[in-house]
Parts: structure tokens; sequence; C-alpha cells
């Protein structure tokens, strides 16, 4: 399995390839903005507001900016995570 990589960066948006091997568990954090995940492979567990959403290859979420989140990989599994920032530091 690959590496969790930035593919790129601007002062608005992110894009990540994340790489989770099955088992691991990303803690309760949140995003420095909204987040879109797009599940490229594997199976996933997003734990939002206390209700559990399933991702599959194929699968995308949104959340909010600052919306609390947790992750579970329940297969090895890879997504796209774009963060879109609403400010880079100043108004826009």
């Amino acid at each position: 399995m690959s590496r969790t990589k930035t593919l790129f960066q601007t002062p608005h948006i992110e894009m990540i390839r994340m790489i989770l091997p099955a088992g691991k568990v990303l803690s309760e954090h949140k995003a420095p903005g909204e987040i879109i995940v797009h599940c490229l492979e594997g199976d996933m567990t997003f734990t939002t507001m206390g209700e559990p959403k399933k991702l599959r290859a194929g699968d995308m979420l949104y959340l909010a900016a600052e919306e609390p989140h947790k992750v579970e990989a329940v297969k090895d599994s890879s997504f796209l995570l774009t963060i879109l920032r609403t400010s880079a530091g100043g108004n826009s």
C-alpha cells in the first residue's frame, strides 16, 4: 500500500490522498475548512454528529468546516480529502 501524500495545496484548497490500513482509527478531530471525502478503495466509517456513515469505493461525503469527525478503516482504504479554506488569513 502506498503512503499518504499531499497532491497539491494553495491558500484556498488542499487535496490529500489518504491511505489507511485496516483497523486504523483517526480519533475525533476537526478540519480547518469544509471537506469533501471521495473514497477510492476499501471500506471506511466516518462518524460525525454521533452518526456513522459507511464509505466504499466511489462514495463521497461532505462535512462543514470545523465539524468534528472520526474515521475508521474497516478494510485497507484510500480516499481523496479535499479541504476548502474560506480564508487565507484574511477576508475573502
